[in-house]
């Protein structure tokens, strides 16, 4: 008989970590799925379900302009409530650390239903950083009772907050999602924009968007990206500018007039991947980009206080507090390497192979 599974997510970078898994568990005999999205976020969340053929059987519809924190948990809550009730599931399923994550990690403990977390473990050790993310999946390992770790140091992680079983490490599910674009971006996919990019030129493609970038870290960030692209015209920066107005407007007041630097909204993940696989450099806050990028062979700087993606520190990411430091003298350094930088040899996979999915759906058949 067929176990009912319930998964609840809100955001973007959930819906991509969360589709290989979806995509295996339909074709599963073992699992009928119910899938739950809270549209924390709405515009974002919606290109992925698209790209990946995902249709929700719950939508909570709790986005609302200018929505706290307190919003989205107690909108989450008070809905999943009613969602429980209807498909009676005997496993929960949530990814990563967001406030919709936390919400149906409680949802689930309220109901006595057993949750499954995918991406455990990750921490920086600093409550604040990120704000509320960190609280947000300490909370869930709490709530939690099978345990998805992407890495040994995860695992570790958890022991050492006295979380000891049903601890797996499976790698990451991002790098499923990647290897499943990588087929369309390299078979012929184009996005609806170009990149002209010159013969000996260097693409710097930039993002920004976690809550603790807001104000000083952006500002410096946009700044520090005016120097560059104005005093080395061989250098273009493509800037995926995110949602938010208050960035928004920083960016576009600081660099729309610089010819080498061009602000686009936000893409689609598929035009995303296209462009990161041309990028000489990347420079972002994304914690999945973290994993993504060292997978293609591309260097990172981070743009935050702390991560919890430590594994990339040691190869191809660096880590800049845009609040103490700058970003140009590691730019200049990375762009003077050779043009080979972003070849095969130069890949580095503490994430996995793109068979996390897989990896999970066998332990979970053996488990419940």
């Amino acid at each position: 008989m067929s176990k009912e599974v319930l998964l609840i997510f809100g955001t973007r970078p959930e819906a991509i970590k969360l589709a290989p898994l979806i995509m295996l568990l339909k074709k599963n005999a073992n699992f009928n799925i119910s899938i739950c999205v809270s549209s924390q976020h709405v515009e974002l969340l919606n290109q992925v379900l698209d790209f990946f053929g995902i249709e929700p059987t719950y939508n909570l519809n709790i986005m609302t302009k200018n929505q706290s924190l307190f919003d989205i948990t107690t909108k989450c809550l008070d809905n999943l409530k009613n969602v429980i009730k209807k498909c009676q599931p005997q496993l929960i399923i949530v990814q990563g650390d967001t406030t919709t994550a936390f919400a149906g990690a409680l949802a689930g403990f309220y109901e006595r239903i057993p949750v499954a977390h995918i991406e455990a473990g990750l921490r920086t050790l600093d409550r604040n950083n990120p704000y509320p993310e960190e609280v947000n999946r300490k909370l869930i390992a709490q709530l939690a009772t099978y345990h998805f770790a992407p890495t040994e140091s995860n695992k570790n992680d958890l022991i050492q907050e006295g979380i000891d079983k049903n601890i797996w490490v499976v790698g990451n599910t991002v790098i499923d999602a990647l290897n499943h674009t990588l087929k369309i971006v390299k078979n012929g996919f184009r996005p609806p924009f170009e990149i002209k990019k010159e013969k000996n030129s260097k693409l710097i493609l930039v993002t920004g968007h976690r809550r603790e970038s807001v104000g000083e870290p952006f500002t410096n960030l946009c700044n520090q990206l005016s120097e560059i692209a104005t005093h080395n015209k061989s250098i273009q920066i493509l800037f995926s500018l995110h949602l938010n107005p208050q960035l928004q407007e920083i960016a576009k007041n600081k660099l729309s007039s610089i010819t080498n630097i061009s602000l686009i909204n936000p893409q689609t993940y598929p035009n995303f991947i296209w462009m990161m696989s041309k990028s000489d450099l990347i420079i972002t806050d994304s914690g999945g980009i973290q994993e993504e990028a060292p997978y293609l062979g591309v260097p990172v700087i981070i743009t935050r206080k702390e991560t919890e993606r430590k594994e990339t520190i040691t190869h191809s990411n660096t880590l800049i507090d845009l609040k103490t430091n700058s970003i140009i003298p590691t730019v200049k350094k990375i762009l003077a390497k050779s043009n080979d930088i972003t070849s095969p040899q130069d890949q580095h996979k503490p994430y996995g192979n793109g068979d996390s999915a897989k990896k999970i759906i066998a332990i979970l058949e053996s488990e419940i």
